[in-house]
């Protein structure tokens, strides 16, 4: 969990293993997935953009957190706060395996229910990119998730391991948003 530029942003990276769609099934870059996050509501869940790419280690969203102080996203972040050192903006959640070793990827709160549940991948429009010979792909505030997906599995992946002929074959990317918010975007 990621609390850098804390006051907008909450960059989330679950292991694929909290992935629940079918047996097997990846997500394509673009796509979008539902959270719920038992600890602050067991009926709420909400649509976020997968930022990572399908070829990531981890499933990452980056959620803008809402102004309202009773918003679901605030309680979210302030919830996943409460486990970080004071000040920290990173931290990772471990829990020990069956041997007894430390690995990363806690399942569980305090409570014993689930961090997060995660439905999904929902379609979008930009998982058939790899359709095309030449895409267009705009954005704009925290609509970026999307376009960053997108970016790092055609920028890290297709154009680096493809050979020959690749789709797409070129990409062009725009992106805006306010001034003042340009902090909470660092992370793109």
């Amino acid at each position: 969990i990621d609390f850098t530029d804390m006051q907008n942003v909450l960059a989330l990276s679950l292991g694929l293993e909290s992935f629940r769609g079918k047996p097997g099934e990846k997500y394509s870059e673009g796509q979008f997935a539902f959270l719920n996050c038992p600890s602050v509501s067991k009926t709420d869940w909400h649509p976020f953009t997968i930022s990572s790419a399908p070829h990531d280690k981890y499933l990452t969203f980056h959620i803008r957190i809402g102004k309202n102080q009773t918003s679901w996203t605030r309680r979210v972040r302030d919830y996943l706060r409460k486990m970080a050192v004071h000040g920290e903006t990173f931290v990772e959640l471990n829990r020990r395996n069956e041997g007894g070793v430390i690995v990363p990827g806690k399942l569980t709160a305090i409570s014993g229910l689930p961090f997060f549940h995660v439905y999904g991948p929902c379609s979008a429009p930009t998982q058939h990119i790899s359709e095309y010979n030449e895409v267009m792909i705009c954005a704009s505030g925290i609509g970026v998730t999307p376009l960053a997906s997108c970016m790092k599995e055609i920028v890290f992946h297709k154009w680096k391991m493809f050979q020959g002929h690749c789709f797409p074959d070129r990409a062009h990317f725009f992106w805006i948003c306010s001034h003042r918010d340009i902090n909470s975007f660092r992370w793109f």
